[in-house]
């Protein structure tokens, strides 16, 4: 289905994610690089920072287990991780 592909998009960028910087701590206004070989091209300008702000408003949330199982946090404000990525 749509709603599938879409899905296993988002997945595909938060695993990808993951593998660049350790954590799916994405940063609000994050984007996927263009033409950046540690990103498959179909995920080249994803605005996962976006989707992320979407998830945890709610969206997604019969992919809840998959995504605990990757380390995404529900509850952490956003401009948390960022504090925690710039070690502030």
């Amino acid at each position: 289905t749509k709603k599938q592909a879409e899905w296993e998009v988002i997945r595909q960028g938060l695993l990808a994610y993951k593998s660049v910087f350790g954590d799916v701590l994405v940063p609000r206004d994050f984007v996927v690089p263009d033409h950046d070989p540690d990103w498959a091209e179909d995920l080249w300008g994803l605005q996962l920072g976006a989707i992320v702000r979407r998830i945890r408003c709610g969206q997604y949330r019969e992919h809840r287990a998959e995504m605990e199982a990757m380390g995404f946090a529900f509850r952490a404000a956003p401009r948390q991780w960022e504090d925690l990525r710039l070690g502030l």
